[in-house]
């Protein structure tokens, strides 16, 4: 994402997305457990808002996540993507919770859409 916007050779393209499917710093992994925690939506609403200021000179819209339903749904509910987290009995899942943790990260999805938003 960076190169383009510095260089300004992304003509073709003034959309930035700023989080995709398994792209979250290791460190929301770690300390927030992913997006499970209401604590991650301030933090990535600072990190959209440091963006923001920092590139608003060169990037005219942006978009908060691609597809917020498959990060929630694959990556909370089946596990086929990162962070892979699922029941033993919907798949070969370390740990998960299919029926909370989707609609959790689902919620702290729109929050931060919401606030992302507003600023």
């Amino acid at each position: 994402m960076h190169e383009p916007i510095r260089t300004g050779k992304d003509n073709n393209n003034t959309k930035k997305n700023l989080g995709h499917y398994n792209n979250l710093p290791e460190v929301l992994e770690q300390q927030y457990n992913r997006l499970l925690s209401r604590r991650v939506v301030k933090v990535y609403v600072d990190y959209a808002d440091f963006c923001f200021k920092t590139f608003e000179d060169r990037v005219k819209n942006w978009m908060t996540f691609n597809e917020p339903r498959v990060i929630a749904t694959l990556g909370y509910d089946n596990g086929f993507f990162a962070p892979v987290r699922c029941s033993q009995t919907n798949g070969n899942c370390a740990a998960g919770d299919p029926t909370a943790e989707p609609y959790i990260v689902g919620h702290h999805l729109i929050i931060i859409h919401v606030v992302t938003n507003i600023i």
